[in-house]
């Protein structure tokens, strides 16, 4: 009877060892779709494969694009597209497929952050999904800007992959945007788990192995030092961010004035051409008209306009009624706005269909300033 238990025992430990083994290779690997960069047909700019990967170089657009030859994948929940750079890395990488079913083409894009290793999973895709007629992949880079790609493909990330991601992402700095004006997530990448959540997870599991040790006297201040301690391991994290983002701040902008501080920061494209606008626009009461669907740059402009008389009408109207605009009027239209200007009928065409005739005055990259004659 003890052998019968015995052998039951042996043949239990073993299919707890297979059990345990699959769930360890699933752990570790994932299939992964990776191709020879010379199977990466360059469709839009040009491409040299060389030591070190594939050397791309733009179009006068800043565009390239590449397609996958013999792609052989199938669109899968949970699957990732892994990218690698040397040198400069594109700021936006777009993924661009198309399906068999519907024949119909996808785009989506994503921000690399700068980083030299970036992915993005592609769960949230919802149009990922059946077989693939067509894979491309898009990168958008500033002019005569060369883009070296030494990997590409695309998995299932496993555990440790994961793993290894979430590390990385909390490890490595990335610049702060505007967005970070509002909240700051403390990862390179806005994808979890942050550091906010881990902790907090990491404080509920501390008090609830405190409760279950059952202490003979129960005393509040173990419970805040608890919660305290792992606060100064959140903030110490978030004083190293800090002083990195001070370091790239004084570079940028230490021993300049203020216009230059401008002319340095993100706001210069809209900075620069309101200070042109104002030197245009010589009467003391005109009145200036911004009209964007940017919430951003119609903010900007208005702010960098002042202090001239100007209109900004946020999540609304871009422009009122024709009837209410007057000769010697001004109007600055920043991409993006639904205002259609006929440049060479010198008219202006509102959304409500209304028309007004208009003079260039002033054209650049990031809007067009406008005089109103009637």
């Amino acid at each position: 009877m003890r052998d019968g238990a015995c052998r039951g025992n042996d043949l239990f430990d073993k299919k707890a060892a297979l059990l345990l083994s699959a769930i360890f290779c699933f752990a570790l690997a994932g299939r992964v779709h990776s191709w020879p960069l010379s199977q990466l047909v360059v469709e839009i700019g040009s491409g040299t494969v060389a030591e070190d990967g594939l050397a791309l170089v733009p179009n006068a657009n800043g565009q390239i694009l590449l397609s996958v030859l013999d792609h052989g994948i199938l669109p899968k929940s949970g699957q990732r597209a892994s990218f690698s750079f040397t040198g400069t890395t594109p700021p936006v990488i777009y993924l661009i497929w198309r399906r068999n079913d519907s024949g119909e083409l996808f785009q989506h894009g994503f921000a690399t952050g700068g980083l030299a290793d970036s992915y993005f999973d592609l769960n949230s895709i919802a149009e990922w999904r059946g077989e693939l007629q067509s894979l491309e992949f898009g990168f958008l880079v500033p002019p005569d800007t060369q883009v070296t790609l030494t990997s590409l493909h695309i998995a299932r990330p496993s555990m440790a992959e994961r793993f290894k991601s979430v590390l990385h992402d909390w490890t490595t700095f990335r610049a702060w945007v505007p967005a970070d004006i509002n909240i700051y997530i403390g990862t390179a990448k806005n994808v979890g788990p942050h550091p906010a959540q881990v902790t907090g997870i990491f404080a509920l599991i501390a008090i609830l192995v405190y409760f279950a040790a059952r202490p003979a006297t129960f005393r509040l201040g173990s419970l805040m030092l608890i919660v305290f301690m792992l606060w100064v391991i959140l903030d110490g994290f978030w004083q190293w961010r800090l002083w990195q983002q001070v370091s790239i701040t004084r570079e940028r902008f230490a021993g300049l004035d203020s216009l230059s501080k401008v002319v340095a920061s993100e706001d210069a494209g809209v900075a620069r051409l309101a200070y042109q606008a104002q030197e245009v626009v010589q009467a003391p009461n005109a009145r200036i008209f911004v009209a964007s669907q940017s919430d951003g740059n119609g903010m900007r402009a208005a702010y960098y306009l002042s202090p001239v008389n100007v209109f900004w009408h946020r999540h609304g109207p871009e422009l009122p009624d024709a009837k209410y605009l007057r000769s010697g009027d001004y109007i600055l239209v920043l991409a993006p706005s639904v205002i259609e200007y006929q440049r060479e009928a010198g008219r202006i065409r509102f959304s409500r269909g209304d028309e007004l005739a208009v003079i260039e005055r002033l054209s650049s990259d990031r809007g067009v300033l406008l005089e109103v004659v009637k």
